[in-house]
């Protein structure tokens, strides 16, 4: 059907326009996925290292809490220790809660009555061996 060279070279030209247009326009496609895919990986880089930090402060809260929920008890059975090594037997902790520190609280209350009751006795005791002491030392003089 091609009678000379001359009358193909207008349908290949032509040809290698489309070509030359396609591929332009396939390669204008594959650099606006990668821009758009790089905005979609510089936003989720953002929400994650937003998440990353929301993480990492409701853990220092987190952390924050139970340190302080261990702490404050702890001052308060050191404070009732001392207090007790001075003699003073009726020290009593507040008792909060149900969890280990309470009931150790519970217990050190529990030991310091026994302390002052036993506390108590030994003063009876010092002060009824006195009076007869003091009894008997008073007939011998006599």
């Amino acid at each position: 059907p091609w009678e000379s060279a001359n009358d193909i070279a207008p349908v290949l030209e032509n040809l290698r326009a489309q070509t030359l247009g396609f591929l332009l326009a396939t390669r204008q496609a594959v650099e606006d996925q990668v821009r758009e895919s790089a905005l979609a990986s510089r936003r989720a880089q953002r929400v994650s290292s937003a998440a990353a930090l929301a993480a990492l402060l409701a853990s220092l809260v987190v952390s924050f809490w139970i340190t302080r929920s261990i702490s404050r008890p702890l001052g308060r059975l050191t404070e009732a220790t001392h207090a007790v090594a001075a003699g003073r037997f009726s020290y009593r902790l507040e008792v909060e809660g149900r969890d280990e520190l309470a009931q150790l609280a519970r217990d050190f209350d529990a030991m310091t009555t026994r302390l002052k009751e036993l506390d108590q006795l030994k003063r009876d005791f010092i002060s009824k061996t006195y009076k007869q002491y003091s009894y008997y030392h008073i007939i011998l003089e006599i």
